[in-house]
């Protein structure tokens, strides 16, 4: 949630334990606190935030702590500074144990996750220990040798960092060098050290010192603190906030890790350790015993938070390009890609780059090889015309998956086509290098037929990856959660003109807003601009539509046909086309896809400009800072400034003043086009079971000059509750499902405008029919539930089942942090029933011309038996209720929406003679 602060936190003093200098903190992921100093002989210990402490006691003061996670040695490690002791603590409420060494006194220490660990002394040594035999340390030697005081020592995987108090960085990584080497030298004294990932680092230190550098440690960049204070600690998080904490009660916090926000504290104190308790709480401790914790606040007007996992983007022969917080674009440094089409590259969440690919090799943000060449099956240079997407893992952050089109030879890709792959690099399989736990693993034994594309799901968690399988009807959505890809896709059938193509060419893209999927496409001079419907919670795709027929081309004539180059806007509200026609003329369109039916959105089609001069725009991709980006003739980037705006405020760059150091041939980076996503209204996180959402104008479109609001939550369910006139206002839903949430803008001069955001709230509770008739077979289908991992009693993991005898078909969804759902389906044989005298209607038309307004069941003869009717959406969601022979359905949603022109569905159930009867039925709207 954005809020307007002019820090991240509010601070609150808490009731401290001792009055002694505190000079550590550690938290562990129960959002438990312990705390500990050089005069306190023990460790403070709490689990309700501060209310209450409990104590355990050791023989000597403390200076330092490390939590860990796993490992033989227990949950946590203490060292002290006045004389040659280590402490370990075996849990909670275990036993702590002492072990002297006799090597001089400690000042700082890291343990590893393997649980060897290193240790730093008076001596100036670092000595290395395993826990089998933890007396018999090995010293790692540096170069040239430490002559200072080390204050702190780092290591992130197996790559280690420390700092001495003369103002000298060491660094070791014992996979290139047996030593210790000195990597960088300042004059002032520096403190911590802290690495996010193996390239991105922090160096902090006395007089407001701070530096970061993003390609480990070849270079570092001062950055503004703006402080003169001295910088003790400093901690980040795994979402991209920082902290550091100083003299004279200085912290200061970034949300990015470039800018940094100095916090108003409620008291003064000098700050010598900080830690994170969770997302939303931070700690800090210090002088005369001092706590305070702060609680995650929202952002404030001068800051734009974004999805850093965009920021570079990787093409060409040698380019690429680096999007700044500021709006800014920069040149990447050099790179090892040459890439006719198809690349790829991900970033971390901080903005860093993690790696990219060619779709023939991979390599880091060193570029150091990752996958060897012909490692990926994609091609090489003017051959890889071979798509290729990278994302992360929801739920695993060391792991990101490659997606990937196939081929046997780099130069007879229209005669060697293997499918569609993928690829999975681990961050630090090999002893802190990057390995792969997968490679070249089939996903579809065809090709895709124009291009791979990804969204999130609708819990915002997970993602989809899509493809059109070439040579078939079939649209494929494959689920990637926190158990990572799900091999069974869902499928949705139809396009049956694309089935007997061999040569299709094109494009496929997501809208960011995860409702809308374009496919362009043409294969000779049969040429095709189409919008489907996507469902993010079941990964169905539906309701295609034709949205280009005045230049839709079949005519057979060479060379007669139009190419499309589709893009969406940051809001999901416009879709922009880049059109060159048969004459090779090109114009820029551009569709509102917020309009009420699939006839108004293809009739809203109106021409942005027409190009007066030779321009060859190739590969519309949307930025994360909400531009569109074309590529254009090799020269350079051209930009769409202001996509979400309507047509007539748009402005077109045409090669804007973004020159590339290399080539950048035709096409442009892919991602999970969600990452890029802007809408126009923020909300809370929305839990598995949580109903009450929270919401706020986005700040980028909160004008400065707005008078009110009104919101409306579609929700009519809640009666008068369904509205609000606040500005940041809660709504508790009344139902689950996808809910269409509006806001009203008033000015103080001018007209009123509308943001709106579609929310869903997940049902975990699946809307099946208890019991289904059988005759010969029937399909049982699960698709329609909100996606997550299926699995029926026989171990089947399709979410289809065709059935042929009667009986009870179990089954159990996992919903991936949200808990397991089982469910049953109870099949029987359909009872003989001579006659129905019912009619069923197929159609109706409730446009106000007093003809067929109503959808009505007649009954002939006389129905003296209990019944009901359910009428669904498309995506299976409930839109009407009938149960008595008066009751009609105007076409108004249980919610209070229109439904709009198209095909519903409904169910008719009758309980007769204690056999239950059920008619599965169509129902068109026309308006």
């Amino acid at each position: 949630m954005q809020k307007t602060h002019a820090q991240w936190y509010e601070w609150s003093e808490v009731t401290s334990p001792t009055a002694s200098l505190i000079t550590a903190v550690e938290t562990s992921v129960e959002n438990r606190i312990y705390l500990s100093g050089i005069s306190i002989s023990g460790v403070y210990m709490s689990e309700d935030f501060g209310l209450t402490w409990g104590f355990n006691e050791t023989d000597v003061g403390l200076n330092e702590m490390q939590y860990i996670k796993t490992g033989v040695l227990g949950d946590h490690l203490v060292l002290n500074n006045t004389g040659g002791y280590a402490i370990t603590w075996d849990g909670w409420e275990g036993n702590i144990s002492t072990s002297f060494y006799p090597f001089g006194i400690y000042t700082t220490a890291c343990w590893l996750s393997n649980v060897k660990y290193y240790t730093a002394r008076t001596t100036r040594e670092i000595y290395r220990h395993f826990p089998d035999d933890p007396l018999a340390g090995t010293i790692i030697p540096s170069v040239p040798a430490i002559t200072s005081m080390i204050k702190k020592i780092f290591f992130f995987k197996e790559i280690g960092w420390l700092v001495t108090d003369d103002g000298e960085i060491y660094n070791y990584d014992e996979r290139k060098s047996p030593n210790w080497e000195l990597n960088y030298e300042s004059v002032d004294e520096l403190n911590d050290i802290y690495f996010t990932s193996a390239y991105s680092g922090y160096c902090i230190g006395n007089r407001g010192f701070l530096m970061k550098t993003t390609n480990g440690g070849r270079s570092w960049k001062l950055q503004d603190a703006g402080t003169e204070e001295n910088l003790y600690s400093i901690k980040f998080r795994r979402n991209g906030q920082g902290i550091i904490g100083g003299g004279a009660g200085s912290i200061f916090t970034t949300i990015n890790g470039s800018n940094w926000v100095e916090e108003t504290l409620p008291i003064s104190f000098s700050v010598y350790d900080v830690d994170f308790i969770n997302d939303t709480l931070a700690i800090a401790v210090g002088s005369g015993g001092k706590i305070i914790i702060g609680n995650r606040l929202g952002l404030d007007d001068n800051h734009k938070i974004y999805d850093k996992r965009g920021n570079n983007w990787l093409f060409g022969e040698h380019s690429g390009i680096e999007f700044f917080e500021n709006d800014s674009i920069g040149l990447f440094p050099f790179t090892e890609l040459e890439a006719f089409s198809g690349a790829s590259s991900l970033s971390d969440t901080s903005g860093e780059l993690r790696y990219y690919t060619d779709g023939n090799r991979a390599w880091d943000i060193m570029n150091e090889v990752v996958i060897e060449s012909e490692g990926l099956p994609g091609g090489t240079g003017c051959a890889s015309n071979f798509k290729t997407l990278m994302a992360d893992h929801p739920d695993i952050n060391e792991r990101v998956f490659i997606f990937h089109q196939g081929m046997a030879t780099p130069h007879s890709w229209l005669d060697s086509i293997k499918g569609t792959f993928y690829s999975i690099i681990h961050d630090y399989l090999h002893d802190g290098i990057p390995g792969m736990t997968a490679l070249n693993d089939t996903l579809n034994e065809r090709l895709p037929l124009v291009d791979i594309t990804a969204v999130n799901h609708a819990n915002q968690r997970d993602f989809w990856v899509l493809m059109h399988e070439k040579d078939q009807f079939n649209f494929y959505a494959y689920l990637v959660d926190c158990n990572g890809l799900l091999r069974d896709p869902v499928i949705s059938a139809f396009n049956e003109e694309v089935s007997a193509k061999k040569h299709v060419t094109g494009r496929l893209k997501a809208s960011p807003r995860g409702d809308k999927i374009i496919m362009a496409w043409r294969e000779k001079n049969d040429s095709h601009l189409q919008l489907f419907d996507f469902n993010p919670a079941t990964g169905k795709v539906s309701n295609k539509v034709e949205i280009d027929n005045d230049n839709m081309h079949t005519d057979p004539s060479p060379g007669n046909y139009f190419d499309y180059e589709p893009a969406f806007s940051g809001n999901g509200s416009k879709l922009y086309v880049e059109i060159e026609d048969i004459f090779s003329s090109h114009m820029l369109v551009v569709y509102d896809l917020d309009l009420a039916d699939d006839n108004s959105i293809a009739a809203s089609k109106d021409t942005v400009l027409y190009f007066p001069f030779a321009v060859d725009l190739k590969t519309g991709q949307l930025g994360p800072d909400g531009r569109i980006y074309y590529q254009g003739n090799g020269e350079g980037l051209s930009i769409i400034q202001n996509p979400n705006q309507e047509s007539y405020a748009v402005e077109f760059i045409h090669n804007a003043t973004i020159p590339l150091d290399g080539i950048s041939y035709r096409d442009l980076p892919r991602f999970n086009q969600s990452i890029f996503y802007t809408p126009e209204i923020l909300n809370s996180p929305i839990n598995c079971f949580e109903k009450t959402v929270d919401f706020e104008l986005a700040r980028p479109n909160y004008p400065v000059d707005i008078d009110s609001l009104r919101w409306s939550f579609g929700d009519p369910k809640s009666n008068s509750n369904n509205t609000s006139v606040l500005m940041e206002p809660s709504h508790s839903f009344s139902g689950t499902g996808y809910y269409w949430v509006t806001a009203v803008r008033y000015y103080n001069n001018g007209y009123p405008d509308t943001a709106r955001i579609r929310v869903y709230l997940p049902d975990l509770v699946s809307d099946l029919p208890d019991e289904m008739y059988l005759d010969s077979s029937l399909v049982l289908d699960l698709s329609q539930l909100q996606a997550g991992r299926i699995l029926w009693e026989d171990g089947s993991t399709s979410p289809l089942k065709i059935v042929d005898e009667p009986g009870i078909y179990r089954f159990s969804i996992d919903y991936c942090g949200c808990g397991i759902v089982s469910d049953s389906i109870k099949v029987v044989r359909r009872p003989k029933i001579n006659y129905l005298d019912i009619t069923f209607p197929n159609v109706f038309s409730p446009n106000s011309d007093d003809t067929n307004e109503e959808f009505k069941l007649t009954f002939h003869t006389p129905f003296p038996f209990d019944w009901e009717v359910k009428i669904v959406n498309r995506w299976g969601v409930d839109v009407g209720y009938m149960n008595n022979e008066n009751d009609t359905w105007d076409g108004i949603a249980l919610n209070g929406a229109l439904c709009n022109t198209g095909v519903y569905y409904y169910q008719f159930k009758a309980e007769i003679n204690g056999d239950y009867y059920i008619e599965h039925k169509a129902l068109h709207i026309i308006r």
